[in-house]
């Protein structure tokens, strides 16, 4: 398998997911603006007066990189949909978005990937921990010593506190680094 960067790794077994996109053939583009999806802001309103969008049509902030990006998870959804209905109820309210995020079993594996793991650039360190095949496995990006993406397989119950290290943009003291 060729991975970017001209990285070759061998493999008995290789999965290849494409995810999802948002349907969006509804949209009038003249409208609404829309780039992946239909770009919101933080109450979740459209450019279009008096029309709201949320969930996986839509692109929200993300807390990294500052950027209206499309991140289609369930819990994504479901803070935007609240949002949209707070406002469109006549409530303000605002949502300020979510970092990327997944976790999902695999056969005998239970898998999280949160943040930016792809990181790269001066002060950008990865760390390894474990092993994949038998055992709990860490692969964690630091920016500055500040965590800014983890993969983790089958030690999902690290995820919560990785998660909010990296929305919170603390020091990572609690991971030994090397």
């Amino acid at each position: 398998c060729t991975l970017p960067g001209g990285i070759e790794e061998e493999a008995s077994f290789l999965t290849v997911c494409t995810g999802i996109r948002p349907n969006l053939g509804f949209v009038d583009r003249s409208q609404v603006d829309v780039d992946t999806a239909i770009l919101v802001d933080e109450r979740m309103r459209t450019s279009a007066d008096g029309l709201y969008a949320a969930g996986d049509v839509c692109q929200g902030s993300n807390l990294q990189s500052g950027k209206r990006e499309w991140i289609g998870t369930w819990g994504n959804a479901c803070y935007q949909g609240r949002t949209a209905g707070y406002n469109m109820a006549g409530r303000k309210t605002m949502y300020q978005g979510i970092i990327p995020q997944h976790i999902s079993p695999f056969f005998d594996w239970t898998y999280a990937q949160m943040g930016d793991v792809s990181r790269e650039g001066d002060g950008v360190k990865v760390i390894s921990e474990g092993n994949p095949f038998n055992g709990p496995y860490r692969l964690l990006t630091f920016e500055n010593d500040i965590l800014v993406g983890a993969n983790l397989i089958n030690c999902t119950e690290e995820a919560g506190i990785m998660k909010n290290t990296i929305i919170q943009k603390q020091e990572s003291g609690f991971i030994k680094l090397d």
